[in-house]
């Protein structure tokens, strides 16, 4: 197995772990932050179907890169606009990161393809760790201190 394998294996598990022990043991912004994070999976799969199935151009890999970036900056964006919780910015700032790499791309500032791999997805995979550690906090902070609140609410704000 070369580097990439490994490290492509490694991001898969990641991914797996986050998604299942969000699902199982998380609040309601963790499993939409799972919801996030499967729909950004399953756009990277099809993305490598259609590689092996139809051969994609390299602009339409990079359309679809795009995509699945701007899926987790909007989907993380709002959970974190509700969510009692920081990891959903964190998890925001990450695709924020990874959303801009791709604007650096396509103006020329960085054009190793390495480069840009290295920068769009770090961010991607520190997101996934992000919303790990967060369901791990979830889950020990409800057993010490009970249920919590899981998403704001802006009701009770006074308005003017």
């Amino acid at each position: 197995m070369s580097v990439m394998q490994v490290l492509y294996f490694g991001f898969l598990v990641t991914i797996f772990i986050a998604i299942g022990l969000s699902l199982w043991k998380g609040g309601d912004p963790e499993r939409a932050g799972a919801g996030v994070l499967l729909i950004m999976f399953m756009m990277t799969w099809f993305e490598g179907a259609l590689i092996q199935t139809v051969g994609l151009s390299e602009e339409a890999m990079r359309t679809i890169s795009v995509a699945e970036d701007l899926v987790g900056l909007a989907g993380f964006g709002l959970i974190a606009a509700r969510a009692r919780r920081l990891w959903p910015l964190l998890c925001t700032a990450m695709q924020l990161i990874s959303v801009l790499t791709h604007v650096v791309h396509y103006l020329g500032v960085v054009n190793r393809p390495i480069v840009v791999v290295f920068m769009s997805q770090t961010p991607t995979f520190t997101a996934t760790v992000c919303l790990i550690v967060g369901t791990i906090i979830h889950i020990r902070r409800s057993q010490r201190f009970g249920p919590e609140r899981d998403w704001q609410d802006f009701r009770n704000l006074p308005s003017g």
